[in-house]
């Protein structure tokens, strides 16, 4: 008989398939390393695996639980040996936190590289903008010369991983007449009834909306 035993990993941050962390900010990552024998007889477990310094509180599960004193965690290092039977598979499932401004991080084990990046944290700003005719609805009576009160509500939301500065300006359409908004005193937002419009420049934090009420 004949031992065969193999060797591979896997892994990703945060979310099955992601292969990417934010620099600066926690993460977590999974590796997932498998040791096989494909033999009929037992053979020699002989695996090292050695985890990023910026990997911390790692931990480790092991499958199947009867194999488990096979393996050891030893600070950022994963140690497999002894003998492994034949035709089984050892998972080793690894959990840690990232927290690192490195562009990547990269692991090996047997012919397998598991690498991760690094992307810089950046605002991303949602809008969302609505808007309604007299007490209700979106629509008005064409040519009746009646005049219609119209609101629009305007909000910004940063769903980002930093801070930023949003800049837009909000011109109202041919028709509509630009008298107040609500809040009537918002830092970094400026009425133009002039120019019929509101100017915007603001700092939003994470998780941060700006709501604005034009009427």
């Amino acid at each position: 008989g004949k031992a065969d035993i193999s060797y591979s990993k896997t892994g990703y941050v945060d979310t099955w398939g992601n292969t990417t962390y934010t620099k600066g900010l926690e993460a977590t990552v999974h590796y997932t390393l498998t040791a096989k024998n494909s033999g009929n007889i037992a053979g020699t477990l002989d695996l090292t695996d050695t985890l990023d310094s910026n990997i911390k509180e790692a931990s480790i599960t092991v499958t199947p639980e009867s194999l488990k004193d096979l393996v050891t965690l030893s600070d950022s290092t994963i140690t497999g040996s002894g003998s492994l039977p034949a035709n089984t598979t050892l998972t080793i499932e690894v959990i840690g936190k990232l927290n690192t401004n490195e562009d990547e991080i990269t692991n090996t084990l047997g012919n397998d590289t598991v690498t991760f990046k690094g992307k810089d944290a950046a605002p991303n700003f949602v809008f969302e903008k609505t808007g309604q005719v007299g007490s209700g609805g979106n629509t008005y009576i064409l040519g009746d010369g009646k005049e219609e009160s119209a609101t629009y509500t305007i909000k910004v939301t940063n769903n980002g991983t930093a801070a930023g500065t949003i800049k837009f300006t909000d011109t109202m359409p041919e028709g509509v007449t630009l008298n107040g908004m609500t809040p009537s005193d918002i830092e970094g937002v400026t009425l133009d009834t002039k120019n019929n419009q509101i100017d915007v420049s603001k700092n939003l934090g994470i998780g941060d909306t700006l709501t604005i009420t034009l009427n």
